[in-house]
């Protein structure tokens, strides 16, 4: 980052630049606990809970030796390329209405038809998983609120999700 501090300070009129985290699309690495500090003064303190983190070793040429070491015997006074290895995938809004169109050609030989969704990401276990609420609503009406499942076509229903 210390290549983009004079452009920072010119354009933001020398506002204090606060850093609070360092972090990836795959992980989380530490967090800055000064964060008023200046740019160039930032130091992270470094969180090892957040994914697991291996590193191999980088020479003073850049070439790495190719040996894979974990935190506990990372050398002080060496340098490291950080190797992350973390429990999730990215799934986008297309990968998600895929899945929802493979099941919901499962309602189809039933009464039901899907007329909303939702879901969301639960970390709560390892790996995680996506919960969906799904709304079913009767193809016909038959003159009351109460929906009869047969059992099976939502087991089906689930294994499609699952496997998609």
């Amino acid at each position: 980052m210390s290549q983009h501090i004079p452009a920072l300070d010119y354009y933001s009129n020398e506002l204090p630049l606060v850093s609070k985290a360092y972090a990836s699309s795959e992980a989380f690495f530490g967090i800055n606990v000064n964060p008023l500090s200046k740019p160039q003064h930032v130091s992270y303190t470094f969180l090892p809970n957040m994914s697991y983190f291996e590193f191999i070793e980088v020479d003073e040429d850049g070439g790495t030796t190719g040996e894979i070491v974990d935190l506990v015997n990372v050398k002080l006074g060496s340098y490291y390329e950080p190797l992350v290895t973390n429990f999730s995938e990215p799934t986008t809004e297309e990968d998600i209405s895929k899945a929802l169109a493979r099941a919901t050609v499962v309602l189809e030989s039933s009464d039901l038809i899907l007329t909303g969704f939702t879901c969301y990401g639960d970390i709560s276990t390892v790996p995680g998983h996506y919960v969906f609420y799904v709304e079913l609503k009767a193809k016909v009406n038959n003159g009351t609120n109460v929906l009869q499942f047969d059992n099976k076509v939502l087991v089906d229903y689930c294994c499609v999700m699952e496997e998609s």
